[in-house]
Order: C-alpha cells, then sequence, then structure tokens
C-alpha cells in the first residue's frame, strides 16, 4: 500500500479535492472501468469516528478510467478537528477487492468557525 498523507486542511473550509492515479507496481494504470472506489476516514485515537466518501456516494468521481484517475469531489469538510488515518479501496466488478493507497489527514480547527 502506498501512504500518501493529505496535507492539514482547516475544519469548515472547501476541501479542494484530490486526485489520485492508481497504478501497478510495474506503473501499468490500474483500469478503473466498473470499479467501486470507497475511502474511509477514521478519527484517531479510537477509531471509532468514522467518515466516508466514494463513488458510489457521488463524492468521488472517476476521471479516467483507463488511465487510472480519480478525485476526491470539493466540498466543505465539518469533521471534528484531529487527525484521522484513511484508506481508499477499489472493488472491481469480479468481487476482487484492494486498498492501494492510505494515510493521514489532519484537520485542524478554524478559530472563525466559531
Amino acid at each position: 500500500m502506498q501512504i500518501v498523507n493529505i496535507p492539514a486542511h482547516k475544519r469548515g473550509d472547501t476541501f479542494k479535492g484530490l486526485e489520485f492515479t492508481f497504478t501497478y507496481s510495474d506503473g501499468t494504470p490500474v483500469d478503473l472501468t466498473n470499479v467501486v472506489i470507497l475511502a474511509k476516514f477514521k478519527q484517531r485515537p479510537q477509531l471509532t469516528r468514522t467518515f466516508s466518501v466514494g463513488t458510489a456516494a457521488g463524492t468521488m468521481e472517476i476521471t479516467d478510467a483507463a488511465n487510472g484517475k480519480a478525485v476526491i469531489k470539493e466540498a466543505i469538510i465539518n469533521w471534528p478537528y484531529g487527525v484521522y488515518e484513511y484508506d481508499v479501496e477499489l472493488t472491481f466488478s469480479t468481487g476482487y477487492r484492494d486498498t492501494p493507497v492510505g494515510g493521514i489527514f489532519p484537520i485542524e480547527n478554524d478559530i472563525t468557525d466559531h
């Protein structure tokens, strides 16, 4: 699994989105045709508070299936501040699942948001 730490984001501000390019170890792009993508974010330290984004929910979009490109769409993030662990799971039409990327995503408190 590749580690991609997302830069810190201010709670209540618009997250400008994030693009992923999924590739095999030899650099060949993963064909995302008919793939369902789900990313889950769990707040440290207990990992009990969970937020999800994905293609089924319309909060992620496959932008170039043949070249393995997908994005988390722009959105206001009002999650409680803290550090979140995340990973991205790909589910293929065959039922095969792969989790190719994960990392951390810090949400900072926004003083003007209170």
